[in-house]
């Protein structure tokens, strides 16, 4: 048996104990709260301080984070996701398509897929997705790969996440759309060498 109030133990984190003479926490933390040790509701709104090395207390959980039922320390949204609000309990909400989240954003809207990328439902940072070699993009917000440009005929597009044409196709040779290289070699699905007896000058489309 306890004999004084200090042989008492602190609730359990994620859990509060709400009333005297316990034998165990009263419940879990609600959702979209936290609690540390010693909270005395499922939603605490007290604050946490220090307590002699001991963190003690609890809170709504803040924007860009999400604090499910019994939560204990807050968990930052993933990257790919946003929260906006205090409280959450279930979810970060999933970055929108044009747009990148970092982890623990609270908002989408000043993160604009960059020039040369493209950013699905969900994207992390605005440098996962490049455009493909033989395709490029000065546009932002691009949502799929199918808006990046395809290089016209005559040009190519080397590498990946060019917002411009490279430069036009070699002489010597032509280049019918999508062209990688200014000498391509594909068999005309790109492009190719010029035939026997015909004249490709610099920027040939075919």
């Amino acid at each position: 048996l306890n004999e004084a109030e200090a042989d008492c133990t602190l609730c359990d984190s994620g859990s509060y104990c709400a009333g005297e003479g316990l034998g165990e926490p009263s419940g879990a933390c609600d959702a979209g709260y936290y609690c540390k040790r010693g909270v005395d509701a499922a939603a605490p709104t007290s604050g946490v301080v220090d307590v002699d090395g001991t963190l003690v207390g609890g809170d709504v959980c803040g924007a860009g984070f999400v604090c499910v039922a019994g939560t204990h320390t807050p968990q930052p949204c993933p990257a790919g996701s946003y929260n906006p609000f205090e409280g959450e309990g279930e979810a970060c909400t999933p970055c929108p398509a044009g747009y990148f989240c970092g982890e623990g954003a609270l908002d989408w809207a000043g993160n604009g897929c960059p020039a040369g990328y493209y950013c699905p439902q969900g994207t992390a940072t605005g440098v996962d997705r490049p455009c493909p070699a033989g395709t490029y993009s000065a546009a932002q917000h691009l949502r799929n790969e199918t808006e990046c440009v395809p290089c016209p005929a005559g040009e190519y597009c080397a590498g990946v996440a060019q917002t411009a044409t490279t430069g036009p196709c070699s002489a010597g040779y032509y280049c019918v759309g999508r062209a990688s290289s200014p000498t391509p070699s594909d068999g005309g699905v790109t492009g190719d060498s010029c035939q026997a007896g015909s004249f490709c000058p610099e920027g040939s489309a075919a």
